[in-house]
């Protein structure tokens, strides 16, 4: 009985934890929705509650990296959540991990909000590619030889690589002859 006691004190006191994490989620204040998040995790690592109120501090926070661990925690918990999937591509968005993100909004079904974003990624990663590649002769080289595995081997996401290679052919720096004096 005593034992049934103590767990209905914990979930409760968990309870407010939370709600009062919220509040401050609310009220602008991100670190210390984190902070409470973090004390409710130490005793519930999957505390699905906890790790959404989490993930949206360090969002709004731009706290980036964290909010990566979190939400793979988040997609562990619950791999069928489009929004997770969503978020995790808005982060690896910011940090400039491009081809990253495309997967990851990759996952997210039947959102012309992804969609949109899925076409906008590749066209950075595109303008990326033509940019590197008018100063990258490996690059070029790798871009003419397989422009696939070459944007791969980058950590590029980019489905039409045939205009890449015509790119890499017109990036090539001209040389200018000098004539002997």
């Amino acid at each position: 009985m005593e034992s049934k006691n103590r767990r209905g004190d914990d979930r409760r006191i968990a309870a407010q934890a939370l709600r009062r994490a919220q509040m401050c989620l609310r009220d602008g204040d991100n670190a210390a929705a984190i902070v409470l998040t973090e004390k409710l995790l130490g005793d519930d690592p999957s505390h699905l509650g906890a790790l959404e109120i989490q993930a949206k501090a360090q969002w709004k926070g731009g706290q980036y990296e964290p909010l990566l661990l979190t939400l793979q925690d988040l997609i562990r918990v619950n791999p069928y959540e489009s929004g997770y999937h969503a978020l995790r591509g808005a982060a690896l968005q910011c940090l400039g991990r491009y081809g990253e993100a495309t997967k990851a909004m990759e996952r997210v079904e039947d959102s012309p909000e992804a969609a949109a974003r899925i076409r906008d990624l590749q066209g950075w990663q595109s303008d990326l590619v033509i940019e590197m590649s008018r100063t990258d002769p490996v690059l070029r080289a790798h871009l003419r030889q397989n422009a696939a595995a070459a944007c791969a081997a980058r950590g590029f996401k980019i489905p039409a690589v045939r205009p890449l290679r015509a790119v890499a052919r017109v990036a090539e720096p001209t040389s200018v002859q000098q004539r002997p004096s």
